[in-house]
């Protein structure tokens, strides 16, 4: 009887029990169901024009506005756990809210109003176009953007933070950027930021700023207006074009340790009043590169500091105008100022008859006669990345670093090149260094135009090949079929040399093991004139390509 009435007790206590777990599951269906921040939404449709969606609050993970959705009322992220891609043809009418969400562009997003609250772009290269339908762009919130282009059609104000990560450009199309006073511009690590034509308003203190000595800064005729003194600590700068800085007695100043450069064909200009300080934390005084002649740094009655280390200039052009100061607080020649150098890297200096120069120091004056046949030689000791430039279509500076004495791959698994130099080189030879990890191609780069021509020395497909792009397409040179070449012989971590010359449309090439002696003969040579002159360049393939010791001289 107790066995019994034991049994029937337990039976009641698991049916009771197995209805309170049905309710449950029940309610939790319930609850599924009803809470959209567990489901992902597409908005609109990838087939026809949907009619214009009315405002919309996105909940949840990965949602996502189709190819023909309308957003004529704009969009917001309801918090930080949401995320959205946008895929839509159309433009945004209105003004869109992240609310520190995330946005995921899968194609360019043209904007007739403001981005608000801020959060996280993942751009993918796309471009956020600001359109000319409204009288300001306003950065009132915190934002991090990843990899996206921001085009502006009409002036701009930022007045919080913002991070750029990974490749990145702010184009104004000649209009102004203001920063406000809580405006802070970082540049991540191993990231770089392109400025294009902007006038920039109040840039001083710590506005503009880099992570590391990895990040980088575009200047791209750009016009600087300094409302205080500002100074550049971490990072390298490349001066694209013309950049022209203003600022009655204020300072720009240089205290990194690596080395920034101005481009061939570019222009430093440093306005009547403006004061720039050459201040490196290390010894370097030659950590202003020029890549030649056409490399100009102007002082227009302006004052030129230095501290104990000295500066020197040397390659390219010093344009001295008005009223003219130089300060050097060293008092060693070692510790001055030092115009040019050794022959292959003579400065041309220009001094305008209005010029008045005072000097405060002492300056030593060293250009050697000019007829080196040295166009570019490094050992990456004292380069930096940002004096490289990333290939448009099968670049990417962050995929590159300098680590010693080596130029290195450090991620991705595709095509990378970069390439420096003035784009009209002609009748030269290219030597380098290159290794490898894994079995990837890996190669040197000459008469390099655009990424839709250039010449490439590669191993790859088994063979040592003269490959490149002429106007897009692939084509290796003579049109030749790959079996024409050599046979790749290429060990895995083994250094080799690969040499290059181009000469009226010759192109010889040869390759050979480090610390063995070079061959006499070239072990391939063709006539191909569809390019006849251009800069060099690096390519990997991976993370495990390695480069060191590369220069280029005159035939």
């Amino acid at each position: 009887m107790f066995m019994v009435g034991s049994i029937m007790q337990m039976q009641v206590r698991l049916k009771n029990k197995n209805k309170n777990s049905l309710v449950f599951v029940f309610i939790l269906l319930l609850q599924l169901f009803f809470n959209n921040n567990l489901f992902s939404i597409t908005l609109g449709s990838d087939t026809t024009v949907a009619t214009p969606q009315a405002y919309y609050n996105f909940t949840g993970p990965d949602n996502r506005i189709a190819n023909y959705t309308m957003m004529d009322n704009g969009f917001s992220l309801s918090d930080s756990t949401v995320s959205c891609s946008w895929d839509s043809i159309f433009d945004c009418s209105k003004n869109i809210h992240l609310y520190r969400g995330q946005l995921f562009l899968q194609r360019d997003l043209c904007l007739s109003g403001n981005l608000g609250i801020g959060g996280k772009i993942w751009g993918s290269s796309y471009t956020i176009e600001f359109l000319d339908k409204i009288s300001t762009v306003d950065f009132t919130q915190d934002f991090t953007i990843n990899r996206a282009n921001l085009f502006f059609n009409s002036n701009v104000n930022i007045t919080k933070f913002m991070r750029f990560v990974d490749n990145c450009k702010i184009d104004g199309a000649g209009r102004y950027l203001n920063l406000g006073a809580g405006a802070r511009i970082n540049v991540a690590s191993n990231s770089r930021l392109i400025l294009e034509n902007l006038k920039i308003l109040n840039f001083s203190g710590n506005k503009f700023f880099c992570d590391s000595n990895s990040s980088n800064i575009v200047f791209r005729n750009c016009k600087i207006f300094l409302d205080g003194n500002f100074d550049f600590s971490k990072g390298s700068i490349l001066i694209s074009g013309n950049t022209e800085i203003y600022g009655n007695n204020k300072t720009f100043a240089y205290s990194s340790s690596v080395g920034s450069t101005i481009d061939s064909y570019s222009c430093l200009y440093f306005a009547p009043g403006t004061i720039f300080s050459y201040s490196p934390t290390n010894n370097n005084r030659s950590l202003i590169y020029m890549n030649d002649i056409s490399s100009i740094l102007y002082i227009d009655g302006a004052s030129l500091i230095s501290t104990k280390t000295g500066l020197q200039l040397t390659r390219g052009s010093l344009i001295l105008d008005n009223g003219v100061t130089f300060s050097a607080y060293g008092t060693a020649f070692s510790e001055s100022f030092s115009l040019g150098g050794s022959a292959d890297s003579s400065l041309n200096v220009n001094v305008f008859a209005s010029a008045n120069i005072n000097s405060y120091g002492a300056i030593s004056i060293d250009n050697s006669e000019n007829n080196s046949d040295i166009l570019y030689q490094s050992d990456f000791t004292t380069e930096t990345i940002g004096q490289w430039t990333a290939d448009a279509l099968y670049g990417d500076i962050s995929r590159w670093q300098i680590v010693g004495d080596e130029m290195r791959t450090i991620s991705g698994t595709f095509l990378t090149i970069i390439y420096r130099g003035n784009l009209d080189w002609s009748n030269y030879t290219m030597v380098s260094l290159v290794s490898r990890g894994i079995s990837n191609p890996m190669g040197i780069v000459f008469y390099y135009k655009d990424e839709n021509n250039y010449w490439r020395y590669l191993n790859e497909s088994g063979y040592m090949l003269v490959r490149g792009r002429f106007l897009g397409n692939w084509v290796n040179a003579a049109d030749l079929a790959d079996s024409a070449f050599a046979v790749d012989d290429t060990v895995n971590s083994q250094w080799y040399w690969y040499k290059a010359q181009v000469d009226n449309g010759l192109i010889s090439v040869k390759h050979w093991l480090y610390g063995t002696t070079e061959p006499v003969d070239w072990e391939f040579s063709t006539y191909d004139n569809r390019l006849l002159g251009g800069a060099i360049g690096l390519m990997g393939w991976d993370n495990s390509t390695n480069f060191k010791d590369v220069s280029v001289t005159r035939n």
